[in-house]
């Protein structure tokens, strides 16, 4: 009997020790529970995005596209919640719906009821609704003929928001063309390098620039900042596709752009950069950039100066030599150009005295070489890159 009582006593002894029994479960507290764990009354199973999926979404809510992916990333996120990719996504879309996100697709509905449908029930343009447009600076339109069918298309720009500076607005650009028997909207891109946003866009020219025959659209969009800065862009419908005419989609200026109709058919674009922009930004001189196409787009040809030929044998060479040597990362060279005029160097013609743009530069060059040069031999060739006209 005494035996049979220390078998049972052993055998719970082990069951005990077998299944961890709290202490506490005696007293009739619970014990902690386990947080490592998710209680399966809150687990929902969520299936992983696939990483080129995520990729797709991250890279179109930077492009011109940006806002019916936003709505494919919003269906996403929701049925996916404990996705591993939310919070890049979600930072993602944020940086796309800034101001404007929202704005773009509700204009283009918008323009599918002002004008695309009366366009596709009496194959012409609401006047009152082109009216309006044009009233207080909403937008602009003009009539043409892109794609050559010999039917009407329309370019229409929109301002649909303002950005912190009043010369930067928020816009788009819309090519209404004849599709079939019914009307479409297609949408221009209208961004610089440094701005995700798409910019309201003021047109140019709308006729053929480098006499292929066909009609180029030319537009200017504006990033701001203490000044305004004009990109100018030429796009050209080819064969089904937008084919972009301008070699210098990165370079702006705050002078503005000309188009000078040529003998040949076509066009020469002078770009003009004034002096005296923002410090450190801009020339000591005014100076124009002639463009001529060439080949399969606008290339740079030619450079001339409103300062008499004298003084840009002086000043003007030496200072665009200086400045295209700190592009290439030349600054020993480039410093040693601009000690060479420095004492030579005279005000502006202007009111304002432009000598303190110059020694910004040359500060800014001693701070990017990090040493003091002495000059070098003086004789250096100034030509310039370009031939100079006057």
């Amino acid at each position: 009997m005494r035996v049979r009582l220390i078998l049972v006593w052993l055998v719970w002894l082990v069951s005990c020790t077998t299944n961890q029994v709290s202490p506490l479960a005696v007293t009739g507290i619970p014990p902690t529970p386990d947080t490592t764990r998710t209680p399966a009354a809150f687990y929902t199973p969520t299936p992983l995005a696939s990483d080129p999926l995520v990729a797709a979404l991250l890279a179109n809510l930077s492009g011109d596209c940006r806002t019916l992916c936003a709505l494919q990333t919003l269906e996403y996120l929701h049925a996916h919640p404990q996705s591993p990719y939310r919070a890049e996504l979600a930072d993602g879309l944020l940086n796309a719906s800034w101001n404007e996100m929202p704005m773009d697709w509700f204009a283009e509905m918008w323009l599918n009821e002002k004008l695309i449908a009366p366009l596709d029930q009496d194959a012409r343009a609401p006047t009152e609704f082109l009216a309006w447009l044009e009233r207080d600076d909403h937008g602009e339109w003009l009539e043409t003929d892109l794609d050559d069918d010999g039917a009407a298309d329309y370019l229409v720009t929109l301002r649909w928001g303002a950005q912190f500076y009043p010369g930067q607005m928020n816009g788009g650009l819309y090519w209404v063309h004849r599709t079939g028997e019914k009307f479409s909207l297609t949408r221009i891109p209208t961004r610089t390098p440094r701005e995700t946003n798409s910019l309201r866009p003021w047109l140019r020219a709308v006729r053929d620039l480098n006499g292929d025959g066909r009609t180029d659209v030319a537009f200017v969009v504006s990033e701001c900042g203490n000044g305004c800065l004009d990109f100018l862009r030429i796009v050209t419908w080819d064969d089904g596709r937008w084919r972009n005419l301008w070699s210098a989609n990165d370079w702006a200026v705050d002078g503005g752009y000309a188009f000078d109709a040529l003998p040949d058919r076509t066009t020469e674009i002078l770009a003009t950069e004034r002096e005296g922009p923002t410090v450190g930004s801009g020339p000591i001189h005014d100076y124009t950039v002639h463009f001529r196409y060439v080949g399969s787009a606008f290339v740079p040809v030619a450079l001339s100066s409103a300062l008499p030929r004298e003084a840009w044998d002086k000043y003007g060479k030496p200072i665009q030599l200086a400045q295209r040597l700190l592009y290439a990362r030349q600054v020993r060279d480039a410093l040693w150009v601009l000690d060479s005029i420095a004492d030579d160097l005279q005000p502006a013609p202007r009111a304002v005295d432009v000598r303190p743009y110059f020694w910004h530069h040359k500060a800014m060059a001693h701070l990017l070489a990090g040493t003091w040069r002495a000059p070098k031999t003086r004789g250096t060739n100034y030509a310039p890159a370009f031939p100079m006209r006057w």
